[in-house]
């Protein structure tokens, strides 16, 4: 995969789908240089890296996941752990980088249509464009509800309507349904450039499948009919199964091309430390994998800032450790097998499919243990522990798996914040009261811009959802 990275990124030349010329003027708006039509295999590790770039990031301005999650503290402005969004416009980042990758990946499915293949080839080509398309859409329903998707991606439709979320979550995991059931996994695609399985549909199956088992438990308490059904059909396609499994991206080791937080690291040393939320938690289960999350201070203790709260100095808390922030090859995780036993236990828990809950459960903090580094007797002992073990743990099961699934999900802020918001677990405070906000924050305000250039359908999509705030909770998000 490093090899095939590295010809991607030393030898790729950056596309754009998007031009437009104007009738009559065709020799004047026509760029004689440009590619009119840009062939999918020159699209995917484009899409591929564009998104992992972003769900990776830890710059604060664009990605504050990591920060909203409180596993980082901005040491020196912070706004956004103050959620003054409008400040860095995480918000909009996320909005155009989203629907950015939408459009490339639109440009390919098209391209993908009109040519002649076989039918294996054509699904094939097709699904792995679909689990992408799928990621990015989970990620604009997650962050904001209501979002433009039926007018979408067209460039001659500036003020697209915002489509119900519900609805439109409803026809975008149906569509990776039909994607994955028709996989060929003897049919391998675009082995050369496919930068994260190397063109195995294998490998892409497992992806799309635990994507989709993601994407279920999300419905879980506003369609558990469809949960249950969607559970059912991931588990029966076939998830991740151990960390070898993983869907990750291997990074390079030095920079531009490293791992997007030691990118920024090198840049703005001394931007984040340790919250005191995942700190104190991972203190009081004396959890070993805290050397690999943090640094120690004098004496060997471990200590987070208080979160949306200033810093009396850089050197008074735990750093983030340099097995994450330094330089070297490191992987970009799209999907972890630790997320996806996790899902399984909850599943269970739920009805949805059968199993044994405890047993997913210790499968994902072992997994979680060793992907850090662990050993196995590090893991048998941390969930040997009365206050880890799920016979013991405090708590019904979303207390018991929320509280140990936000742990394990340290390097994916965007999945810690969304599940803390489902779960309910752990229970973490939102900003202090002199920032102007009390509650958790619950999701992305839509971009000022929109209320610019598309005020009408903004206006309709924020009354619809009951205001466009960062407490207004997202449609899934009931109890």
């Amino acid at each position: 995969m490093k090899k095939i990275l590295k010809k991607y990124i030393l030898g790729l030349c950056a596309v754009s789908t998007l031009g437009a010329c104007t009738s009559g003027f065709e020799d004047l708006n026509t760029n004689p240089k440009k590619t009119e039509v840009v062939s999918p295999d020159k699209i995917l590790p484009r899409v591929e890296k564009e998104f992992l770039d972003y769900y990776q990031a830890s710059s604060v301005n664009q990605n504050a996941s990591r920060t909203f999650a409180q596993y980082w503290m901005e040491t020196q402005y912070l706004d956004n752990s103050r959620y003054i969004i409008d400040s860095r416009q995480v918000n909009e980042y996320a909005w155009h980088k989203m629907y950015y990758i939408l459009t490339d990946i639109k440009a390919a499915k098209e391209v993908i249509m009109n040519a002649t293949m076989t039918e294996a080839d054509f699904n094939n080509q097709m699904a792995m464009f679909s689990i992408m398309e799928t990621y990015c859409w989970s990620i604009l329903l997650n962050y904001f509800g209501d979002v433009p998707y039926s007018e979408a991606l067209d460039v001659n439709n500036l003020m697209p309507k915002y489509d119900d979320a519900k609805s439109t979550y409803m026809e975008v995991i149906s569509n990776l349904d039909h994607a994955v059931k028709n996989i060929v996994v003897d049919a391998p695609q675009f082995k050369d450039v496919d930068i994260i399985l190397g063109g195995d549909m294998a490998g892409w199956k497992k992806f799309g499948s635990s994507l989709l088992l993601r994407m279920a438990l999300i419905l879980s308490d506003v369609d558990p009919a469809s949960a249950k059904s969607y559970a059912a059909k991931a588990k029966n396609y076939g998830v991740l199964t151990s960390n070898a499994e993983n869907v990750v991206l291997p990074y390079l080791a030095a920079r531009p091309n490293a791992h997007p937080v030691h990118d920024y690291w090198y840049v703005r040393k001394q931007e984040f430390a340790m919250a005191k939320p995942i700190v104190d938690m991972m203190n009081d289960f004396e959890d070993p994998r805290r050397p690999y999350y943090m640094d120690t201070l004098e004496g060997g203790v471990y200590e987070g800032i208080p979160y949306a709260v200033a810093p009396t100095g850089y050197g008074d808390y735990s750093t983030i450790s340099m097995d994450i922030l330094g330089e070297g090859a490191r992987d970009g995780i799209y999907i972890d097998y630790a997320e996806v036993a996790f899902l399984m236990a909850e599943a269970v828990e739920r009805g949805f499919i059968d199993g044994n809950a405890e047993e997913y459960y210790n499968k994902a903090i072992t997994a979680s243990i060793l992907d850090w580094g662990g050993t196995q007797a590090e893991a048998d002992a941390y969930l040997a522990k009365a206050e880890v073990a799920y016979s013991s743990a405090a708590g019904d099961f979303k207390e018991k798996i929320g509280n140990q699934k936000y742990i394990a999900m340290y390097s994916q802020g965007m999945v810690g914040w969304l599940e803390v918001n489902r779960l309910d677990y752990p229970k973490l405070q939102g900003a202090p009261k002199a920032a102007g906000h009390y509650d958790f924050i619950k999701r992305f305000p839509y971009p000022r811009a929109e209320a610019d250039v598309n005020g009408t359908n903004f206006d309709a999509a924020s009354n619809a959802i009951g205001g466009n705030s960062l407490e207004t909770k997202l449609w899934w998000d009931k109890y």
